[in-house]
């Protein structure tokens, strides 16, 4: 079995709960979150702590994912306790996008989350902190399983996405060839493996992928390029490097008990922790809600980009998180006119300024193997009243 040992921290900050590391490859930047202390927090991988940048929020951030058309630099998605919200990297602004339920339920929060293959966004809910004991009400949902319309997320009738009764729903994830879907139930100190529709993003069989025989809880996870998966375990200081039949192959071992989540970039592994305030061990409590780096010689998998989807009707994308000030976050019913051109489209009902081009698709049935799914940014569809035909408006 493979060994690595990491004896000091990379980044000697006291976070609460550090936890969803997001490489971003454009900047060479880290961002992950403090969940308990309500802050995103953005990192330089060759400037270290110097470099740190904070975003103070009045809610709790619990997972990041860049958002398709859109430059990470300003906004990203970010999951909260009340569902899925876009953050505006500049002025620290964020709009709620879809809620779990209308009304909120103060109980419940958002934790681990990703995108899927097709940009579908993959999250887990469970007992919100101050909440007394945590509770087996949370579930893992996909943003296919609940529409977004008026930021209200009502249950379609297939359930087949969803998975109820869970307490520490946590990280999710795909294998290199994007057949198989893992995610981790922490409380119960399971990792569980789904079968994958790679056409239709569908999941089936259900089952029983890794079972941590001690007391620490695996949290976060990411795949490496064999399709290994490479978890922290809360309460046990180290991550583990499991393959893809279920054996643990590596470990590498941490000075603070409460690892959390990791991140490669590129042959490095990033480890976040959690604050160890109650430990026995003087170097676990100095050094909980640190972030440490190791080369675990071997690359990660991209994360995938959450795309935005379309409800209902016609939708601006572009508009809605244009960095305008001025554009408008979607057509009205008088604003549906559109004008094509030999380059694209635009949306009346938003500033010229405001709208980049939309590429003009051509028509094609959704049963076609090359109809492009509905849940793509910066496109104008609408939905065929009577065969549901998904198509492109191109004017004509």
């Amino acid at each position: 079995m493979q060994h690595w040992t990491v004896a000091t921290p990379w980044l000697g900050l006291h976070c609460s709960l550090a936890e969803g590391p997001f490489y971003e490859k454009g900047t060479d930047s880290l961002r992950f979150v403090d969940i308990k202390k309500k802050r995103v927090h953005t990192v330089s991988l060759s400037r270290g702590l110097s470099s740190l940048h904070t975003i103070q929020l009045d809610i709790c951030p619990t997972v990041t994912a860049d958002i398709e058309g859109i430059d990470p630099r300003e906004r990203i998605l970010l999951g909260v306790k009340y569902g899925l919200a876009g953050l505006n990297r500049e002025t620290g602004a964020y709009e709620m996008l879809a809620r779990f339920n209308d009304p909120d339920n103060e109980r419940l929060r958002s934790n681990d989350g990703a995108a899927d293959p097709h940009g579908l966004f993959w999250v887990g809910s469970m007992t919100d902190f101050g909440q007394g004991e945590f509770r087996p009400e949370g579930e893992l949902v996909d943003c296919r399983s609940r529409g977004c319309q008026n930021q209200n997320w009502p249950l379609k009738d297939g359930k087949e996405e969803m998975v109820k009764g869970l307490t520490i729903p946590n990280s999710i994830g795909w294998s290199p060839d994007n057949k198989t879907m893992y995610y981790t139930h922490s409380k119960a100190r399971q990792i569980f493996v789904l079968d994958y529709d790679t056409v239709s993003g569908a999941v089936s069989d259900h089952r029983l992928f890794y079972k941590h025989p001690t007391s620490g809880e695996p949290d976060g996870f990411r795949i490496d390029v064999d399709g290994n998966l490479w978890t922290a375990v809360y309460g046990e200081s180290k991550v583990l490097k499991i393959n893809p039949e279920g054996k643990v192959i590596g470990q590498v071992t941490l000075p603070t008990r409460n690892i959390t989540c990791v991140q490669f970039v590129g042959t490095e592994l990033i480890i976040t922790s959690a604050a160890d305030e109650d430990g026995e061990d003087k170097t676990s409590r100095d050094y909980g809600g640190a972030l440490f780096r190791v080369d675990v010689g071997t690359t990660g998998l991209e994360l995938f980009k959450f795309r935005i989807p379309y409800m209902h009707g016609w939708t601006c994308i572009q508009a809605r998180f244009n960095q305008y000030p001025n554009a408008k976050p979607g057509c009205t019913s008088a604003q549906r006119r559109l004008k094509g051109d030999e380059t694209g489209l635009r949306c009346r009902g938003a500033p010229r300024r405001a709208m980049a081009k939309i590429p003009v698709l051509p028509k094609t049935h959704r049963h076609e193997p090359n109809h492009p799914r509905p849940y793509f940014p910066g496109r104008i569809l609408r939905t065929h009243p009577r065969c549901r035909r998904d198509t492109a408006m191109n004017g004509s």
